[in-house]
């Protein structure tokens, strides 16, 4: 099956590809990049909850339990039987319980957004 790149869905799994490539590499520019892709994709078409774990996921490694918590929730309005999403939520959930450690500084500023 051939993916038109010119679609939201292969925007959504570039952008995660990129942002994934940037936390292996520790290179903050890629992530940032990644999580702008996957958000402008979602802005053309906010109809997939699994894009809305993606960017749960990306605030989840960048240390914003808000972010992830709120795209969590957000792709289980769309769909309450995606996995994924459950057990990222209950995830978060349970770190929140946790103290917080400072982000000045780090990626987790520059996801804020």
């Amino acid at each position: 099956m051939r993916h038109d790149e010119h679609t939201p869905h292969y925007a959504l799994w570039c952008g995660w590809a990129r942002f994934q490539t940037g936390v292996e590499e520790k290179d903050k520019a890629a992530m940032v990049a990644g999580h702008n892709a996957i958000k402008a994709a979602l802005l053309e078409d906010g109809t997939s909850d699994a894009g809305f774990v993606m960017l749960a996921n990306c605030y989840e490694q960048t240390g914003n339990r808000d972010g992830a918590v709120r795209f969590y929730r957000k792709a289980l309005g769309l769909n309450r039987r995606n996995n994924e999403a459950k057990a990222g939520l209950r995830r978060v959930e349970r770190m929140s319980s946790r103290p917080r450690r400072s982000n000045s500084g780090s990626l987790f500023s520059l996801l804020k957004r």
